[in-house]
């Protein structure tokens, strides 16, 4: 069981990655060495606490009212780790992760709308 809180604004524009996002304005931003970009307009940051009392940082980032991305720290380490693209009908689109530590997705995995894997990438 997952419970939400501290809904807040957070951080600064950045043109790569989601670590420093000001999700109090519309913005965008890429990932470099991908294909993946992302506008929003507007977002949220938040803290879900778990039923152990564990936490992960989420940020989440809508275009005209739809759910477009989400970003998680998984590890609180104060870097975002885990990303994931969302399609105009919020089927994954695209699942980015970190897996060692550097800030960056090294490991994609793409998916068709019935959220089936097409493909998979490792950098």
């Amino acid at each position: 069981m997952l419970i939400l809180s501290a809904v807040t604004a957070c951080g600064a524009r950045t043109p790569q990655g989601t670590d420093s996002l000001d999700l109090s304005k519309p913005g965008s931003f890429e990932f470099g060495g991908t294909d993946v970009k992302v506008e929003f307009d507007s977002g949220f940051d938040e803290t879900i606490v778990g039923a152990d009392g564990s936490t992960v940082e989420r940020k989440a980032l809508y275009s005209d009212g739809l759910l477009t991305f989400t970003a998680y720290d998984t590890n609180r380490d104060g870097k975002d780790d885990l990303w994931f693209q969302y399609d105009d009908e919020l089927h994954l689109k695209v699942e980015m992760r970190d897996t060692n530590g550097d800030g960056k997705p090294d490991r994609l995995i793409y998916y068709d709308k019935d959220e089936k894997v097409i493909r998979e990438e490792t950098r």
